[in-house]
């Protein structure tokens, strides 16, 4: 688990490292769900070789959400932590969660506040 507030800002998260192995969510594999639990916010993001990466974010809030009802593959292209404007300043956490920013190239965005991000790999194989 990462606390958001850790994550450099305007730093790419597109590099997942799990263990000893880098995963390159732009390149290696495509979302293929997300789904909004209480809090939580998963993106679930899968591979050619059967794997699927698993991004949650605790303790989430959504600010701007375009994604529909995914039925074919995304490909993400920008995920980050940036700042927002909030009384007329511009500010990088609101109790305690870093806001994060993340771009499809099919043109889809996601913006929320996420107090902590957390990765999962599965085989389906």
């Amino acid at each position: 688990m990462i606390y958001t507030t850790d994550i450099p800002l305007f730093e790419s998260l597109l590099e997942v490292r799990l263990g000893n192995t880098t995963f390159d969510l732009h390149n290696e594999f495509t979302c293929v769900q997300w789904v909004m639990d209480g809090t939580q916010y998963v993106l679930s993001f899968t591979d050619h070789q059967h794997n699927t990466l698993r991004i949650s974010f605790g303790e989430a809030a959504i600010i701007v959400n375009t994604l529909p009802a995914i039925t074919t593959p995304l490909t993400i292209d920008l995920f980050y932590r940036g700042r927002f404007v909030a009384d007329d300043a511009l500010r990088d956490t609101k109790d305690n969660k870093g806001y994060l920013y993340l771009d499809f190239y099919e043109g889809y965005k996601l913006e929320l506040f996420s107090k902590t991000i957390s990765y999962s790999l599965t085989n389906t194989d």
